[in-house]
């Protein structure tokens, strides 16, 4: 079970019945009460319930956004982390952070079994206002000017997940845009992960393999537009051998073969992009971007590398680039 440091920071004050977390008033209320409430509001209200909630939503990421940068002096990028980790240990759905980029204003919060959607029902538009408002009052903090997210995706309204976005939500448009029709190989020996990486790349046509001789055979057989490779249990680096033989673009997905080493076996390999799979919610990203470098016959890594460095930094070490060969970064243009 994973550790929550919320509920072990929690503390009970008997006498007045209350729950504080750093200082900070909390209560435990069940999701089917708010939903309760929201479509009595609607009842009323109508659309404008919606608006309601948010603010209070708003208010809520707003001070709560101040309090915990102020008390932990987050940067930008640490409030936000923080945030997005507490948003998940309160039992608020999976939160995950999609996109951010503060020099043009964008931000993207993703959010799996949201309670709020799953206690509301079938909708035709989103229903998250509480998490859309408490984003909106963190994005407020972060970009230092008064922000509304807007949820482009529900789990009410039939996705598979909530998405809730600040700025232009052009990007994600594109990469659904490139990797529309794709047809892509992807092969692992967890059925979990093959499940997970075809619920995300819905548009694509997808083809998948538990062992290395039925990826072999439709390598051979088939054709495809892309592949996407696991290393440990697959014989991934054969399989990175043959598909690069055929032309097929690839990009290795990996969690035990996380290391220097096998980053750049599987670029000297062929290999177009090497992905984490604690980042795996990004995959049409990262794919869309080696669809395009593919497309341009472009030598340069392309931006999942920029994505990810920060990643390979915290996981392997500020030098970690001095641990592999000088002519390697150099010949790769990874420099």
């Amino acid at each position: 079970m994973a550790e929550n440091e919320i509920l072990n920071e929690i503390e009970y004050d008997g006498q007045k019945g209350a729950l504080h977390y750093k200082g900070v008033r909390y209560l435990l209320i069940r999701p089917e009460t708010l939903a309760a409430m929201q479509k009595a509001m609607e009842s009323v209200c109508g659309k404008e319930a919606g608006e309601i909630i948010f603010q209070g939503g708003f208010e809520g990421g707003l001070l709560s956004a101040k309090k915990y940068k102020e008390l932990h002096e987050f940067s930008k990028e640490g409030i936000l982390d923080f945030m997005v980790m507490m948003g998940s240990q309160l039992g608020w759905g999976a939160f995950h952070l999609s996109l951010f980029d503060p020099a043009a204003g964008r931000l993207t919060i993703e959010v799996g079994n949201s309670p709020f959607a799953a206690a509301y029902g079938e909708a035709s538009e989103g229903v998250c206002h509480f998490i859309r408002g408490v984003v909106s009052g963190l994005a407020t903090v972060i970009l230092g000017k008064n922000i509304t997210a807007s949820e482009t995706s529900c789990i009410a309204r039939g996705d598979r997940k909530c998405s809730f976005v600040v700025g232009d939500n052009t990007d994600m448009k594109e990469h659904q845009r490139i990797l529309k029709g794709k047809r892509i190989l992807i092969v692992d020996d967890e059925p979990d992960i093959l499940s997970t990486l075809k619920d995300i790349l819905d548009e694509c046509k997808i083809s998948v393999a538990e062992s290395f001789e039925e990826a072999e055979r439709l390598l051979s057989e088939g054709s495809f537009d892309g592949a996407i490779l696991d290393i440990m249990g697959v014989n991934g680096y054969d399989l990175l051998s043959i598909a690069t033989k055929k032309g097929v673009p690839t990009l290795m997905l990996t969690a035990h073969a996380l290391s220097i080493d096998d980053f750049v076996k599987s670029i000297e390999g062929g290999a177009r992009a090497y992905v984490p799979k604690d980042k795996i919610a990004d995959i049409e990203i990262f794919l869309a971007d080696l669809f395009e470098v593919h497309k341009k016959k472009g030598k340069r890594p392309g931006s999942w590398f920029t994505r990810l460095e920060p990643f390979f930094r915290q996981r392997f070490g500020a030098d970690w680039k001095e641990k592999a060969e000088p002519e390697f970064w150099e010949k790769y243009y990874y420099l």
